[in-house]
């Protein structure tokens, strides 16, 4: 598994994120998943293989899934990092938010870790979150 730079995980979490135009929810929850409905993946479930991927991941941070799940991929990657873009993902990027408050969080992650913002400048976002997919059975 090729080893991530936090610049390579902060670029495809924000065109990720600019794609998707909504959070994953794990199914049958309200929980943000790492894997959810219509093949939505989360800002971090995006960078899991389908191999790697466990059901036992869901309703775990990323800190507490690195290790046991042996995800190489994050090895360079500032497990701070990877919390604060799962934290983005989870509370930011709900239904009906306007951009403001996940734009502010990714300005600040960029500053802080001194990464590049060009390819998150470059995406093109919605005006507000769209509702996350929900599974067939749910009600």
């Amino acid at each position: 598994m090729r080893q991530l730079t936090k610049q390579q995980v902060f670029d495809g979490f924000a065109k990720h994120m600019a794609k998707q135009k909504r959070r994953s929810i794990y199914p049958g929850g309200v929980l943000c998943g790492y894997r959810g409905p219509g093949r939505t993946r989360c800002g971090i479930g995006k960078f899991i293989t389908n191999a790697q991927y466990n059901k036992d991941m869901e309703g775990q941070s990323v800190r507490d899934i690195l290790g046991p799940f042996k995800l190489a991929q994050f090895a360079n990657c500032d497990t701070w990092m990877l919390g604060e873009l799962q934290s983005i993902h989870d509370h930011e990027c709900v239904e009906d938010y306007t951009m403001d408050r996940f734009h502010r969080r990714m300005k600040g992650l960029a500053k802080t870790l001194k990464l590049d913002t060009t390819v998150y400048l470059a995406q093109k976002y919605p005006k507000k979150w769209l509702a996350p997919l929900k599974p067939k059975n749910w009600r």
